[in-house]
């Protein structure tokens, strides 16, 4: 089994992001060389340069961290860049997610699932110390924070799950790719400052995101400029298709997903510990916990417990813990 390294970042954006791509270096250079096609980077010029220009309109912080992942792991800007645009780049992944609020309890639980061919060992626990705040995030190697989970100092803490959408996004056009909006999220200070940064973002598509803060939990659901959101209340589960009625109805869905949906709700109205649900096999290869060389593979597995301030990392399928930590991000 692989440890779950940290990755420790300190400074303004473009510092945190040097920080992150030196100690990332090796794994980025591989991502890059194993998940990008030069071809297809190479044709896609005059839409990265206009991409570009989006981001730089309203997120250039973000482009100053990307530079910086850039220089600390010495690889190509542009085609990091490319890389973080899933819009143009048209990858995807998976993502498993409960969340429960009780009377007495508020939990949320996910699985962070991606390609087949994806490594354990090119997926870190980055934690960045800002001059405003802090925050932990799962990050594949050379990916902005926030299109997995992760938590800030401010006590907000987040799941990203990817949304099936059928019908293709075409070209950016003049939004801005729905790694950049996510990556807001990691500095919010509360779940509606989240919302109105999800509302406010020009996103080219969307993702579908539990955010939570004390004991409250809201399922949000993009696409585009509609932003739909929903509170938890009793359970709630996520996969990467829409459920919300505002979407559902006209965006399609995918076998994988509908099948750990189903398969986690069955679980959970048998009374299994949501925990030991993210790591079920069965229906191997659609399981809830996917293995390397599945159509999906499940790298890390997250317990958020609010009330007791605690996070909880652990290994998938065996649910070794590998780490503990503060919720408040310090």
């Amino acid at each position: 089994m692989s440890k779950l390294e940290i990755i420790e970042a300190r400074g303004d954006h473009y510092s945190c992001g040097r920080d992150y791509g030196a100690a990332a270096k090796p794994n980025i250079i591989w991502r890059l060389s194993n998940f990008v096609d030069n071809e297809e980077f190479e044709d896609s010029s005059q839409d990265l340069h206009a991409a570009h220009e989006n981001c730089k309109q309203y997120f250039p912080q973000y482009l100053r961290e990307l530079q910086g992942i850039a220089d600390g792991a010495e690889v190509d800007f542009w085609k990091l860049l490319y890389f973080n645009l899933p819009e143009l780049s048209h990858t995807d992944s998976g993502c498993t997610s409960i969340a429960i609020r009780e009377a007495d309890e508020t939990l949320l639980v996910h699985n962070e699932d991606s390609v087949g061919e994806e490594r354990v060992q090119d997926g870190f626990l980055v934690h960045y110390a800002l001059p405003t705040l802090s925050f932990y995030a799962f990050a594949y190697a050379g990916e902005l924070p926030g299109t997995s989970y992760g938590w800030n100092s401010h006590g907000a803490f987040f799941t990203c799950n990817d949304l099936y959408r059928g019908f293709g996004v075409g070209l950016l056009g003049g939004r801005v790719s729905r790694t950049f909006v996510a990556r807001q999220l990691m500095e919010a200070t509360d779940i509606d400052d989240a919302v109105t940064k999800l509302k406010s973002g020009h996103n080219a598509s969307g993702y579908h995101n539990f955010i939570g803060k004390e004991d409250r939990l809201v399922s949000v659901e993009q696409f585009r400029d509609d932003v739909s959101v929903e509170e938890v209340t009793g359970t709630d589960v996520h996969t990467n298709h829409y459920l919300h009625p505002q979407f559902a109805a006209k965006m399609e869905s995918y076998k994988h997903s509908r099948m750990r949906y189903d398969r986690v709700n069955t679980l959970l109205r048998e009374g299994y510990d949501p925990l030991r649900v993210l790591a079920d096999r069965a229906d191997a290869p659609y399981a809830i916990c996917t293995l390397e060389n599945e159509e999906l593979h499940t790298l890390s597995t997250v317990r958020f417990l609010p009330l007791q301030h605690r996070v909880e990392v652990y290994e998938p399928r065996t649910l070794e813990l590998q780490a503990s930590l503060n919720l408040l991000g310090d």
